[in-house]
């Protein structure tokens, strides 16, 4: 996989701007309305979550920036971020040194799709934005040796509940490592969104368009 840059809040991994600004405050599955400010251009304003349950997850990859081609200046140093079940605390430096790395994580479109059109409530509060928007992949801050193990594991869940997302995975017969993952709030180091298209009359999502740092 391509090296993301990070660059003027935000990154680029395969020609697709991700967001970073606020990112710990996202998870997977944060709704909210996409917003706009001085510090980070545009970002998730996340209202909440979607309470997820055994939701499917695409099999992690395991992402390291390109610190050749990054600055500092422009990661976001001063977010309180965490590291998912690590014992090493977030720094850029342990991030250079790839002692820290990222996993990507993203939930399939149609499962999200499908849950918010069978519960109204967070339909009517979806619908009630202006630029409504759903997190539908997250970066997530692990330690090296973690996403070597973790990764290499099979079907992965994820379920939200009281603000934290676990992510468990079948761990093939033989093989050592972890199979559950928390990502505790902080944890996300930039994040990408979609943003639903109703049909005529508002009363359901037809789909969903990816949206990226940088539009409107």
């Amino acid at each position: 996989m391509a090296k993301p840059i990070v660059k003027n809040s935000h990154f680029t991994l395969s020609g697709q701007n991700y967001f970073m600004g606020r990112a710990e405050n996202v998870q997977l599955g944060t709704y909210g309305e996409k917003r706009a400010s001085p510090l980070y251009v545009n970002y998730l304003d996340g209202q909440s979550n979607i309470p997820m349950v055994s939701f499917n997850i695409e099999k992690p990859a395991t992402v390291e920036i390109d610190f050749e081609k990054s600055k500092k200046a422009d990661f976001n140093i001063e977010a309180d971020h965490k590291v998912a079940d690590g014992t090493i605390g977030y720094s850029y430096e342990n991030m250079k040194q790839g002692k820290l790395v990222l996993i990507k994580m993203i939930v399939q479109n149609n499962e999200l799709k499908d849950f918010i059109n069978n519960h109204v409530d967070v339909l009517e509060e979806i619908r009630s934005y202006k630029k409504p928007c759903v997190a539908n992949q997250v970066f997530v801050i692990v330690e090296a040796s973690f996403a070597e193990t973790f990764s290499s594991n099979t079907d992965f869940k994820a379920s939200f509940a009281k603000g934290i997302l676990t992510v468990d995975a079948k761990t093939e017969a033989g093989a050592s490592g972890k199979s559950t993952l928390t990502i505790s709030q902080g944890s996300v180091f930039a994040y990408g969104i979609v943003k639903p298209i109703f049909n005529k009359d508002k009363s359901k999502i037809t789909k969903f368009e990816t949206d990226q740092w940088g539009m409107g």
